[in-house]
């Protein structure tokens, strides 16, 4: 009798472990890409916070001449200028965030003094010119948003002088080189 009651104990121990090896086996599998979704959503509603700021800055640029030029005009050359670029007082404009600036995928300016170059919130930023544009327009500018990884985001933003924010959804990592002629032709949804 004790020897039957030995191998039911040793025959259910043998089953827990096989069943908690199988759900660890699952939850090893289905969690991190249940981790990514939110991650990613979670990087795309931070993008739009700081695509938000970016028309902020450029907003006061053109209203204030915050460069001291004389001109109403907008900061074409990149993202990170916003921040470093030297305003009309000849100290740095710090219009928007270091990790915007920093996040700047087409920088032209070094930042070795502040920090490397790095996505923020999985997302680079980077300046766009206008099909067509052979010398940037400074009466209007654009920005895109676009994910270090797939695991970052699935998303493109794209927003412009308008300050009106769009989002395409991707299947495979992409960058723009050009602001869409027609955004919303092309698949753009508004955002707000």
């Amino acid at each position: 009798m004790k020897r039957t009651r030995y191998h039911l104990i040793l025959r259910f121990a043998a089953i827990s472990l096989f069943i908690a090896g199988i759900i660890w086996l699952i939850a090893g599998i289905v969690s991190p890409r249940l981790a990514g979704k939110w991650t990613s959503t979670e990087n795309e509603r931070a993008v739009l916070v700081r695509l938000k700021k970016i028309v902020e800055a450029q907003k006061q640029f053109h209203d204030e001449d915050r460069d001291g030029n004389g001109k109403s005009d907008y900061w074409r050359e990149d993202i990170m200028g916003l921040y470093f670029a030297k305003g009309a007082d000849g100290r740095p404009l710090k219009m928007i965030e270091l990790a915007i600036a920093l996040a700047d995928g087409n920088s032209m300016q070094s930042t070795i003094e502040f920090g490397e170059p790095a996505p923020t919130v999985g997302y680079w930023f980077k300046s766009l010119t206008f099909f067509g544009e052979k010398v940037p327009d400074p009466t209007k500018w654009a920005v895109v948003a676009y994910p270090d990884s797939m695991l970052a985001g699935r998303a493109l933003f794209i927003t412009d002088s308008s300050g009106k924010i769009l989002k395409k959804a991707i299947d495979s990592p992409q960058n723009l080189e050009f602001y869409p002629a027609n955004p919303e032709q092309e698949g753009w949804k508004p955002i707000e």
